[in-house]
């Protein structure tokens, strides 16, 4: 048994390298949790997560739209693991 769960809302981004999408996102995502935990959402800047990721503002708009984006994605990238972690549980035989 293999679990899914799809999405039926897609971030748009300008660049057309699905692989490179997903590793700037995954850096995004992880300076913004640290960001957010350490400041909140709200008082959190897009600026600042773009320098956290070691990006401009401007190349992180390359990558997402708005901050908002960034919950949307922060969700589904913590649901994969998550998936991914139960799926290997059921497919060794362990409790989770």
């Amino acid at each position: 048994m293999r679990l899914n769960i799809s999405h039926e809302k897609k971030i748009e981004t300008k660049i057309k390298n699905q692989a490179l999408v997903e590793k700037k996102r995954r850096i995004i995502i992880k300076a913004a949790v640290k960001l957010f935990v350490k400041k909140g959402f709200h008082k959190t800047t897009i600026s600042e997560i773009a320098n956290e990721s070691g990006l401009t503002p401007g190349t992180l708009y390359n990558y997402i739209r708005e901050k908002e984006d960034m919950l949307f994605l922060m969700h589904e990238f913590f649901q994969k693991k998550f998936l991914k972690q139960i799926d290997l549980g059921i497919h060794q035989g362990t409790n989770i």
